[in-house]
């Protein structure tokens, strides 16, 4: 999906578009059958189309349907060697070139690179080790890259956290989690414990997790009673809120140069179905909706939706952040994607008056109480290849009759995952204008 996204924002031309818009409109669908490998046959399919109308090579076809599994995410450097497999993701179905290598080196927290390691791929799974004895604690990176007769076809990265003592330190902050008081800063203690714990023994996310940088947080959690977060701590933090019936998983970004005492924008994303809060921090076009934000000086949460589509408590989740950061509560904006759109649409109707625009991009909603929408500025976007195309019309149309200040516009050869990354300039034009 990545990389999609970077070949979508440098390839502009409409016929380039046109020409992937057809494979790419199959990837929701198979998503929400389970089908990922396909699903991500169909990304790799879209992009060769996005970037040339001839057929690509079948080396570069092979080379593209491979991923990199390093054998660990977080572990102890005195622990042994660090592994890395090469398997296919998907059937590329065609042959394995006869000459192939795997070339990969870890490139340390602060960019110094480690030795290179070269390996001939005879046959899938191909594996490769390197000694990690000597790697400082942090969060580090390994970059491959997939060669055939000696040129570079495909490259991955991929993040490693190197924590001495790792086991250990893991039974001290799962001992300091224990109790029951509700606060942001005991919540997260107990959601970094149980994240921790999971990578350690072979759980995967979807995104890279700096488990160095989470495991050092957690410790300071420990230390700290109920003063951790707040303006004079910038980054991004995933954080646990006392926020609804249960905590409320949420993922944070803080800009530098926050004061207490000069409130700055807020903006909640929501995301789609079959997603989670990494999305708007590393997807929907890299990240965009945080870069954005870090230009402005803003506040940004993206949430996690409950379980069968359960929407988060928006509202609460507010409330605790401004409680935490100088949230200016007269700028508080909603930006959601296709099902997000839905429950960004909801809490505007369940607590009105506490936003002061909504951007409801690719998704559609239902007008519950009118008045509760009155006069507020919605941005309802959506692509001309998007399926939801009718829901997002209706959806526009029902806001208008509702007295909402609706900016209705529709983006040629867009579909529905990119809507995000192609909207979100207007987006925050829009946001910007709505003081």
């Amino acid at each position: 999906m990545r990389s999609f996204e970077l070949a979508w924002d440098q390839v502009t031309e409409p016929a380039a578009r046109r020409r992937a818009i057809p494979v790419l409109k199959s990837v929701v669908p198979l998503l929400f059958a389970g089908q990922n490998a396909s699903a991500g046959r169909a990304f790799d399919q879209s992009r060769f189309l996005l970037q040339s109308a001839e057929e690509p090579s079948a080396e570069l076809r092979w080379a593209t349907s491979l991923v990199i599994r390093p054998s660990a995410r977080v572990f102890d450097p005195a622990d042994g060697p660090l592994s890395i497999e090469v398997v296919a993701y998907y059937d590329a179905q065609v042959p394995r070139p006869e000459i192939a290598r795997l070339r990969w080196r870890i490139v340390r927290a602060g960019g110094a690179a480690g030795a290179v390691k070269e390996e001939p791929i005879c046959n899938l799974p191909a594996r490769s080790s390197a000694t990690v004895a000597d790697l400082p604690e942090g969060d580090h990176l390994i970059r491959a890259e997939i060669l055939v007769d000696g040129k570079v076809l495909a490259r991955h990265e991929h993040m490693i956290s190197a924590v001495p003592r790792l086991q250990e330190r893991l039974r001290q902050i799962r001992a300091a989690a224990v109790g029951s008081v509700a606060t942001t800063d005991r919540l997260t203690l107990k959601a970094l414990s149980k994240r921790l714990a999971g990578l350690a023994a072979g759980q995967d996310y979807e995104t890279g997790v700096p488990a160095a940088r989470l495991l050092a947080e957690a410790e300071a959690l420990a230390h700290a009673g109920n003063n951790y977060y707040g303006p004079r701590r910038p980054g991004q933090f995933w954080l646990a809120l006392p926020a609804g019936p249960d905590a409320a998983a949420v993922r944070l970004f803080v800009p530098k140069g926050l004061s207490a005492d000069k409130p700055v924008p807020l903006v909640v994303a929501l995301h789609g179905a079959g997603c989670t809060e990494n999305y708007f921090f590393d997807g929907y076009g890299c990240g965009a909706t945080v870069r954005f934000c870090k230009e402005r000086g803003w506040l940004m949460v993206a949430t996690r939706a409950g379980g069968f589509g359960q929407a988060p408590p928006v509202a609460d989740v507010v409330d605790e952040l401004a409680r935490l950061y100088p949230v200016d509560r007269k700028r508080v904006y909603l930006i959601g994607h296709s099902m997000g759109a839905t429950h960004a649409i909801d809490a505007a109707q369940t607590s009105p008056g506490r936003f002061a625009a909504i951007a409801a991009l690719g998704g559609g909603g239902n007008v519950r109480k009118p008045e509760a929408l009155r006069g507020l500025p919605v941005f309802a976007a959506v692509g001309s290849e998007d399926f939801a195309l009718g829901w997002a019309r209706s959806l526009a149309k029902s806001l208008s009759d509702a007295g909402a200040a609706v900016t209705a516009k529709e983006y040629p050869n867009v579909e529905h995952i990119m809507v995000v990354q192609e909207a979100l300039k207007d987006v925050f034009a829009f946001f910007e204008k709505c003081r």
